[in-house]
């Protein structure tokens, strides 16, 4: 593939999950950008409309409050989070996913489920490679989130 616009190239992989619990599965994907383009990133939380219209998502990046606004500030500098993974995980036992979002070299990131099709919070977790985080669930039903440190 040919391309002058680096943007187009620069997706990583999305995950899914029902953040809005109406049994249709939703779709996150993070997006990581080279360090020279100056600009927001377009990492999307996409909601699948559901009755009438399965497999038809909308953007609801901003109205569900995981936009760039809140988790991803306007990227012009090199002191910047590179975001390369998500994970749809119901962190507190409520029955709502919660969205977990790793960085390549700066802080992963938490948004708690508001249970009225929001994500609230910007929490700083861990700054660690991305690599080094994985995401298991154990024996009493409380995810374990398992970090590799060297």
């Amino acid at each position: 593939m040919q391309t002058s616009d680096k943007r187009k190239l620069s997706g990583m992989t999305p995950n899914v999950g029902d953040f809005d619990q109406d049994g249709f599965v939703d779709i996150y994907v993070t997006e990581w950008l080279p360090h020279n383009l100056g600009k927001p990133t377009t990492s999307r939380l996409l909601r699948n409309r559901g009755h009438g219209a399965r497999g038809y998502f909308e953007d609801v990046t901003l109205n569900a409050g995981c936009g760039y606004g809140q988790l991803f500030p306007r990227l012009v500098t090199q002191q910047r989070d590179l975001y390369v993974g998500s994970s749809f995980t119901d962190f507190d036992n409520d029955g709502w996913q919660e969205l977990l979002v790793t960085a390549d070299y700066g802080d992963s990131k938490m948004f708690w489920n508001t249970q009225q099709k929001q994500l609230h919070g910007v929490y700083k977790i861990l700054r660690l490679e991305a690599s080094r985080v994985k995401l298991v669930c154990d024996q009493n039903k409380y995810p374990s989130l398992i970090i590799d440190v060297p």
